[in-house]
């Protein structure tokens, strides 16, 4: 359980995340255990990852040993990046690609995750969808929390994108019981300013 907010405003994004982990009720928080921070980086492309532990470990695998796999400067781009590696990690990661939901049409590659680079902020789903946003989102038990925080504040001149992506997840870790601080954040410069007029 987690919550991972991203944020495009004027000239940067920004990526935050909780840094609480949990087996059931069993709560693994950095004052206990070394807990690895949920934003995985491979250069100016940061990740935030939910779901299963073992992903983090994972996708940290695939940026060390797959580096050339990784092409991330559009949503197109990010989308061909997903095919190449879902068959990677079928054959060398064992990924179980089975869905209990039927009906499904693409296996799952059974990881949901934001992205924030120099063009702006995406979210990724399980089956490979990818979804460019034009001001922010968050994913993650605590998203509902995060997303009502960050509309509320999103507005305000004195807070930045990195600011605002904090603001979310600190609403996910106060009312979420999954979600626990403290909050690990990345601010990245945008190639293009957003189009947002508010965004400004």
């Amino acid at each position: 359980m987690s919550v991972i907010t991203i944020v495009r405003k004027g000239t940067t994004c920004a990526i935050a995340a909780d840094s609480l982990s949990c087996n059931g009720s069993r709560l693994h928080s950095r004052e206990y255990s070394r807990n690895d921070s949920k934003i995985v980086r491979l250069d100016e492309h940061c990740f935030g990852l939910v779901g299963y532990t073992a992903h983090g470990l994972v996708f940290e695998s695939l940026i060390e040993r797959y580096p050339n796999k990784f092409d991330l400067r559009s949503k197109r781009h990010i989308f061909e990046s997903l095919l190449a590696l879902h068959k990677v990690m079928k054959e060398d990661y064992f990924l179980q690609s089975s869905d209990e939901v039927s009906g499904q049409p693409y296996e799952s590659s059974q990881m949901d995750f934001c992205l924030a680079n120099s063009t702006g902020i995406y979210v990724i789903e399980s089956y490979r969808e990818v979804l460019e946003i034009d001001r922010f989102w968050a994913i993650g038990s605590g998203s509902n929390y995060a997303l009502g925080a960050i509309h509320a504040r999103y507005d305000d001149e004195s807070l930045d994108a990195e600011k605002l992506a904090r603001v979310g997840v600190a609403a996910g870790c106060a009312f979420n019981a999954y979600c626990g601080e403290p909050i690990d954040s990345f601010s990245i410069a945008l190639a293009i300013e957003s189009t947002d007029p508010a965004a400004v």
